[in-house]
């Protein structure tokens, strides 16, 4: 074995004469500048990066003595080895650990029998009875129950009451003369069909603009209101449109 025979050779070298020891070392140096020449890459295995890997820390000077590789390639080896050394101490299944199905179908049971609890209220419930789980975790595996809206929505009152409803409108329109004439319109909308329009060019009108639509026998029987136009526009207000 090649870890045997190095450490038979280094207690040898530890029982021999010092000056035999100098002039070994010198006939290794010269071997390993003869075979640096002529191979340009050696064959190295596991053994011997353990091997440089530890002498890297044991010899001060490890680096002048080093010749078959380079010094950054063994500091390579040590990186690599300390990869490899906490990918083998954290492995398993990334993310967060599988839950308990005991505690997946209490989740389920809480949130069928209980359908106004939300995820915070049966993570609080869980934690009561020992159960540490995230909030996402519980919303992921609650039953959402569908329920009925007890409000109605705009859409079915308009359904509801499309033939009773109207649409109204008061805007400012200017003419080629460079005055505005104030018009006031009125909607079905169960057709689409303007019912009443009423126009007036004088500078302020009144509220009797207004007044007169809502007692037009076209939109007495209309529901809403036009109360947002009884108050006639100001001079202000009139410039700014």
């Amino acid at each position: 074995m090649p870890d045997l025979a190095l450490i038979v050779n280094l207690l040898q070298l530890a029982a021999k004469d010092r000056t035999q020891l100098v002039l070994e070392i010198v006939a290794l140096l010269h071997q390993l500048a003869v075979y640096k020449r002529s191979v340009t890459r050696p064959n190295i295995n596991d053994s011997d990066r353990i091997f440089w890997l530890t002498w890297m820390r044991m010899l001060k000077e490890w680096k002048d003595v080093l010749v078959i590789v380079s010094p950054a390639t063994v500091i390579k080896w040590h990186r690599k080895g300390f990869r490899y050394f906490w990918r083998r101490k954290s492995r398993g299944k990334p993310g967060r650990p599988p839950i308990a199905m005991t505690i997946i179908l209490l989740i389920e049971r809480m949130s069928s029998e209980n359908i106004t609890w939300g995820a915070p209220r049966i993570v609080a419930e869980l934690a009561l009875l020992g159960h540490t789980v995230a909030e996402s975790t519980v919303a992921k595996y609650m039953i959402k129950a569908r329920r009925a809206d007890p409000d109605q929505s705009w859409k079915i009152f308009l359904h509801n009451h499309l033939t009773e409803a109207a649409a109204c409108d008061f805007f400012v329109v200017p003419t080629i003369t460079f005055q505005r004439l104030y018009c006031f319109v009125i909607m079905s909308l169960d057709r689409r069909r303007i019912v009443h329009v009423n126009v007036t060019g004088i500078q302020r009108p009144s509220g009797a603009l207004g007044s007169s639509a809502r007692r037009s026998p076209v939109t007495a029987g209309c529901r809403g209101s036009c109360n947002e136009i009884e108050t006639a526009p100001t001079a202000g207000h009139s410039a700014a449109s």
